[in-house]
């Protein structure tokens, strides 16, 4: 065995076993005291075997430092030792990821937070930004299991890898296509997969699901809370007061499911990106969708919010505005013209409300671009905040149950 040291990360290499876990002990406890008590990552990518002893040393030090043990880039042989035993529950324990590189692969589609690449035939990757820690992947890898399970059409992840200094998850998906380039360049058959989208849409609200999923109205408030830098207190109760108006559901709610998001795989769309995903009302993903199809395309940062969203930018708003009609006519089926003017006024609300939180979404837009998204908040949001709390708490008179 032998081990080394570099900030609050020890490296492991050889074998522990009986022989020389009292050494390994006493040079984990002294590390711990010269690291003033940080949480510590124990980088296992050399390490051959591990004993029962040396399991028992790892879980008397957790105890002590009181602080996350994290143990890295293990083995998939001495991850099954850790698995096996238990392990894997009490500690976190993280397998060695594999390396892939994106040279020469096509772009596919891009986010906020991501970018998508095809690999090959069969295969895709998303590629997060730097930053975008592994604990947010693999919590939506979860969440797509959970969805999947559920009856949603979603692409499940069998690989989470290491492009470069960034994450990635794999995917299959052969022969699948963006569904907003499959609209854009099939004119044809888009009247008919648009109704296939909203009724794919309003299946998905019927799914109920249990508290396993985070809350999005919990969620919504966080990003409020989070942009207190340009609210006075007063601003933000007052947002966090027209989430509260919002009825309480349990029903599967995506926070993302635009067109950018979906996937044409042998006439099938298939539901990507569950990175925001939980439980709420319905009427989030219609205010969504709202600030994507209606909000964005009449902004000044109409081009950026296209190209994101969409992977190209349109010369017009048709695709978008017939996406919009089409969703609000076939999931809401509105009885008459003063139904659609209050079903609009609803999205319209929530979907600025989503426009606001966005800045608090992507921590790494620039404070200026905030500060515009926030002032129109200010504008458009504020002034009749209390009308609007009024027209959200019926939003239950257009949403089926």
């Amino acid at each position: 065995m032998e081990i080394s040291k570099n900030d609050n990360t020890i490296k492991i290499n050889g074998k522990i076993d009986s022989g020389n876990a009292t050494e390994f002990e006493k040079f984990l406890l002294e590390a711990v005291v010269a690291f003033g008590g940080e949480a510590l990552i124990l980088d296992a990518e050399e390490l051959k075997y591990i004993s029962s002893a040396g399991l028992r040393i790892l879980m008397k030090l957790r105890k002590q430092i009181g602080k996350p043990l994290i143990i890295e880039n293990v083995s998939s042989d001495v991850y099954e030792i850790f698995n096996i035993t238990g392990f894997t529950q009490l500690l976190d324990v993280r397998k060695k990821l594999r390396e892939i590189s994106i040279d020469g692969c096509e772009q596919i589609g891009a986010g906020m937070s991501s970018r998508v690449y095809r690999i090959d035939a069969d295969t895709i990757v998303k590629v997060f930004y730097h930053g975008i820690s592994l604990e947010r992947i693999e919590e939506e890898r979860e969440n797509a299991k959970t969805v999947f399970v559920n009856g949603i059409p979603t692409a499940i992840t069998f690989d989470i890898v290491k492009c470069g200094d960034c994450y990635g998850t794999v995917y299959e998906l052969v022969d699948a296509v963006q569904f907003s380039k499959f609209l854009y360049n099939n004119p044809e058959k888009a009247s008919e997969y648009r109704i296939k989208y909203a009724k794919m849409l309003k299946d998905m609200h019927q799914m109920k699901l249990t508290d396993k999923f985070q809350n999005i109205k919990t969620l919504y408030k966080k990003w409020i809370s989070d942009l207190g830098s340009f609210f006075t207190q007063e601003e933000s109760d007052a947002l966090c007061g027209l989430v509260d108006a919002i009825p309480d559901r349990n029903t599967f709610v995506h926070c993302d499911a635009h067109i950018g998001n979906v996937m044409v795989q042998n006439g099938e769309l298939i539901l990507i990106d569950m990175a925001d995903a939980g439980i709420g009302h319905p009427v989030f993903d219609i205010g969504t969708l709202c600030f994507h199809y209606r909000l964005i395309p009449n902004s000044s940062g109409r081009d950026f919010g296209l190209k994101t969203m969409l992977g190209f930018i349109p010369e017009n708003n048709d695709m978008l505005d017939a996406v919009w009609n089409d969703l609000i006519k076939v999931y809401f089926e509105p009885k008459s013209e003063d139904d659609l003017v209050k079903i609009n006024k609803i999205a319209f609300v929530i979907g600025n409300l989503r426009s606001t939180v966005t800045a608090a979404k992507h921590s790494q837009m620039p404070d200026q671009i905030k500060k515009t998204i926030v002032d129109a908040t200010k504008k458009i949001l504020l002034p009749e905040i209390e009308d609007h709390m009024k027209l959200i708490s019926r939003v239950d008179d257009y949403f089926a149950d």
